[in-house]
């Protein structure tokens, strides 16, 4: 995007771009090429389309490609407002340990919360990898409950729809997927101040 934008001379030359949608017909790396694309957001005046659950999952190409165009166009119409990156769905921005649990934070964008259906997040903990499934969700915050048994180990990250057709359990409360995410996960952070900023 940089070299197409130094081409043009156009420094704040916009750029759209649409997150891989699931699709089960190659092998499993379309987690890590989604992850990859969500970069792109590390600039400024870009926009990512969040796909998941429009593809069909035996094409990479959707047929579903309407509304994939109204989504760009309002997309395109937000940048305005979010310059520094703009997604149509939840972005997990930071995961850390707090109060004994897994603390993963999102951007919402013009969405107010987080919205969540059953499902499992996945622990990669360096020596193995363990599913978590006993969370909930306080506007744009997303608390990951951890037994006691599991002791976090230093490299540890936080995987959610990490498959080339995952389930999709995270929405925001204007009916959008989140985005697929691997984060690490840092030290503690004070729990409290975070659920009392939120209120």
């Amino acid at each position: 995007m940089q070299e197409w934008r130094r081409l043009f001379n156009a420094p704040q030359l916009p750029f759209l771009f649409v997150q891989l949608p699931n699709c089960g017909v190659e092998q499993n790396c379309w987690p890590t090429l989604r992850n990859e694309q969500m970069d792109g957001l590390l600039l400024d005046n870009t926009a990512m389309i969040i796909t998941l659950g429009l593809g069909e999952d035996n094409d990479l190409h959707p047929l579903n490609k309407h509304q994939i165009a109204n989504e760009l166009v309002a997309a395109r119409m937000a940048m305005v407002k979010y310059r520094n990156g703009y997604a149509n769905g939840p972005v997990a921005t930071k995961a850390f340990i707090a109060d004994g649990s897994i603390v993963v934070r999102f951007n919402l964008f013009d969405a107010n919360k987080l919205v969540l259906k059953v499902g499992t997040f996945e622990l990669d903990n360096r020596t193995e990898v363990i599913k978590l499934g006993s969370f909930f969700a306080r506007r744009n915050v997303l608390k990951i409950a951890l037994s006691k048994s599991i002791t976090i180990h230093h490299g540890a990250s936080i995987r959610y729809a990490w498959d080339n057709t995952p389930s999709i359990f995270i929405i925001n409360d204007l009916g959008k997927p989140a985005a697929p995410f691997e984060l690490p996960i840092s030290k503690f952070e004070n729990m409290d101040q975070i659920f009392s900023e939120l209120y």
